[in-house]
């Protein structure tokens, strides 16, 4: 299947690229490699593995319309979504741009929940938070239409489905995101704030704060992303204690720093800081409690080029209220790899 998907990609941008002119058709591939050794309780194991493998297709048609495909070629989803699309693919869209200030597009795309972490290329993110890497069907069918009052600024107003919902009504995801640029490029924001209809009656609320400061060699941000759900949409407590659950809030906090102290080195430090409540009579309030850190070091061996060799250590640890009875526990995993992403044409 998956020799199937590629060779079709391949036959695919080797006719448009005979007839595409200009901006109408860029080709990227988004590709890491890496060997990782996890420690989890002290049982030490290592692999190879493929984390990303992605092919992209980008372009302008004319003045006015743009579209934008990407699909992995290493992700089997577990089942069709219901918008009649595969969870491999996640940007299958065509949009209109009016003029500098206004733009709507419309097709399968992320949805704008801010955050610099979220906002990410998943290539360049060596692990998620909790709350983020649980936010599982991010990309959707949907409409966007963006604003930019100035060109520092930007206001994107979105609808799209709620993924894994199939109750009867309009089971649909409402965000505003804000993403600015102020004093001349020292201060960036992805703020944004949303509300997701995921059962008849039951609704999760949603609301992220990002905020980087870029010193040039030296870039820092800090997200929030603070969760109250209904029912529990983001199943971190459900598995955690076996059933499922609703009055669910979830608070976290993460930092990265990069530190480009060469041309053809970056050194960057990552950490977090979540937390896990369920409220009501038989909630046991704030119950998780996690803690993670990474750090690495990054060597660009193609000048121009965004490809990078790396090395990376990530150790994370979880504790719980006693009175849940469930086990404190912590793990450490250490990588080395290969991440690029080419423009083939």
């Amino acid at each position: 299947m998956k020799k199937t998907i590629l060779i079709f990609f391949v036959f695919l941008a080797s006719g448009i690229v005979v007839v595409a002119q200009g901006e109408r058709l860029n080709f990227y591939i988004n590709y890491q490699g890496l060997m990782a050794v996890d420690d989890f309780g002290g049982d030490w194991s290592g692999r190879y593995e493929t984390r990303h493998f992605r092919l992209e297709f980008t372009g302008n048609v004319g003045e006015h319309a743009f579209y934008r495909i990407r699909h992995h070629l290493n992700f089997v989803p577990e089942s069709a979504q219901t918008d009649n699309t595969t969870g491999a693919t996640d940007f299958m869209y065509v949009g209109w741009r009016f003029n500098e200030s206004h733009s709507v597009i419309f097709g399968k795309q992320g949805q704008a929940w801010g955050g610099f972490e979220y906002d990410e290329n998943p290539l360049h993110v060596y692990r998620y938070c909790d709350l983020v890497n649980n936010m599982a069907d991010v990309f959707t069918m949907g409409l966007t239409y963006a604003w930019r009052p100035s060109a520092d600024h930007e206001l994107q107003f979105q609808v799209t489905n709620t993924r894994g919902t199939h109750h009867e009504g309009f089971p649909f995801t409402y965000i505003v995101n804000w993403n600015g640029s102020m004093l001349d490029g020292l201060l960036y924001t992805r703020w944004s704030t949303g509300l997701q209809n995921v059962s008849r009656g039951n609704y999760s609320r949603l609301v992220t704060l990002g905020t980087k400061l870029d010193f040039g060699r030296v870039q820092w941000y800090v997200d929030y992303y603070g969760v109250r759900d209904d029912v529990d949409s983001h199943c971190i407590a459900s598995d955690d204690l076996g059933s499922a659950l609703g009055n669910v809030e979830y608070d976290s906090f993460v930092t990265k720093a990069d530190w480009r102290f060469a041309p053809s080195w970056n050194i960057f430090f990552n950490g977090s800081y979540e937390s896990v409540g369920v409220s009501g009579e038989d909630g046991p309030g704030r119950y998780r409690r996690a803690l993670g850190y990474h750090a690495g070091l990054e060597y660009f061996p193609v000048k121009g080029e965004d490809m990078r060799v790396f090395v990376m250590y990530q150790g994370r640890k979880v504790g719980f209220k006693a009175a849940t009875g469930l086990a404190d526990f912590m793990t450490n995993r250490i990588e080395a790899g290969i991440m690029c992403r080419i423009k083939a044409f």
